[in-house]
């Protein structure tokens, strides 16, 4: 009798175990981690002056890319067919960042890292100089009635005694196009850590933005798709919008990579009868810088 209790308990106990073993085989699926991402290393800049680095690579496809260790924690999604990636990471100023890349199933399993240290070093950053001066300009329209030689080019000359000024003719087709704009061909890419507007202070923008672009020959501005709400930009993108324009204005160029800049120009405080406004651009300087040496040449997942 002993006997026969000893063995019904020992074979309850198997069961338990028997149970507990495959319950932990269960739980163990939801444990499988995705493969680490695979990095594009010869895109790595392991020092850089830049703010930024953009990293492409591989995980498994629909998975998505968190970095941590840098200026703030990101996360990007990769392609649905082939697992590609691109995500920009802001860096840490002038120090060390130790950046973790890690792969995201949709389930929320996540890989081990992919460890890459990369350092912010302000001190490679060249000197920046004027990039858009005397560079080929061009705009909406040019005043054909109040100053027909204030062309394009002379808002980027250099010279503060001349400007740009565009046309609030109604008669003139030009004057009708809307928004009005300016824009400057740098004719390679810089790095634009600045730029500097100067207007005349009785017609200049309230209410503006700047676009960039490295096409070699974007669309006009006025022609842009993404100008309307809703649509994605397709030959430029934003960099800057103002409502509450001033005389004299520095704006920050985020060191984007551009060969373009537009100043695309919605309102003024100069306002014309049929609601037209004129400009008076006296000087748009692009401060900025290239690629070469210990500057990386990174286009911020641009294609």
């Amino acid at each position: 009798m002993k006997r026969g209790y000893l063995i019904a308990i020992l074979a309850i106990s198997a069961l338990i175990l028997s149970c507990g073993s495959k319950g932990g085989e269960v739980s163990g699926q939801g444990d499988n981690k995705p493969d680490p991402p695979i990095l594009n290393e010869p895109d790595i800049a392991s020092n850089t002056p830049l703010p930024y680095q953009s990293f492409t690579g591989y995980v498994e496809p629909g998975n998505e890319v968190t970095v941590r260790g840098g200026a703030e924690v990101v996360t990007a999604d990769s392609d649905a067919q082939d697992g590609h990636f691109c995500v920009v990471v802001s860096l840490k100023t002038a120090q060390i960042n130790h950046l973790e890349f890690y792969s995201v199933a949709p389930g929320g399993n996540q890989s081990d890292p992919t460890v890459v240290d990369i350092t912010q070093d302000p001190s490679l950053e060249p000197q920046s100089t004027n990039v858009a001066l005397s560079k080929p300009a061009y705009a909406a329209s040019v005043s054909t009635t109040d100053c027909p030689t204030c062309t394009p080019n002379l808002a980027n000359d250099g010279d503060i005694a001349t400007h740009w000024e565009n046309s609030a003719n109604f008669t003139n087709p030009p004057a009708r196009i809307s928004p009005q704009w300016w824009m400057v061909d740098l004719g390679a890419e810089y790095y634009i850590k600045n730029i500097n507007l100067k207007w005349d202070g009785d017609a200049y923008a309230t209410k503006f933005g700047i676009w960039y672009s490295l096409l070699p020959s974007p669309m006009e501005p006025h022609n842009e798709p993404g100008l309307l709400p809703g649509q994605e930009f397709v030959d430029w993108e934003p960099l800057y919008s103002e409502n509450y324009g001033q005389v004299e204005e520095t704006i920050d160029g985020k060191y984007l990579l551009t060969r373009w800049v537009a100043i695309v120009l919605f309102e003024s405080n100069n306002v014309y009868p049929l609601n037209l406004y004129k400009y008076r651009l006296v000087e748009l300087e692009t401060m900025g810088f290239t690629a070469g040496g210990n500057v990386p040449l990174d286009k911020r997942c641009q294609d």
